[in-house]
């Protein structure tokens, strides 16, 4: 969800997330990355991690367990015209 403060102060960006999709299929330790070319602003940061966090997987399976894996999403806040 875009957050109120970075509307109000027309604040753009994408945020890149990693984090680990476990075994369950839930989201662990969701972090932002803060590295050129990505937004570090604390709104969209915190934003991004709170989305990936709900998200849900179907787990990776190898010799037919489920393991975790490592991963990363962008999250994109953009304004709509």
């Amino acid at each position: 969800m875009y957050p109120a403060e970075a509307i109000a102060n027309h604040i753009s960006g994408t945020v890149r997330v990693w984090f680990v999709i476990g075994a369950d299929g839930a989201v662990h330790n969701p972090h932002a990355v803060k590295d050129e070319g990505f937004s570090g602003d604390p709104y969209l940061v915190k934003a991004a991690e709170d989305t990936v966090r709900q998200w849900q997987y179907q787990p990776l399976t190898m010799d037919g367990k489920p393991v975790d894996v490592d991963f990363h999403a962008d999250v994109v806040f953009a304004f709509k015209n």
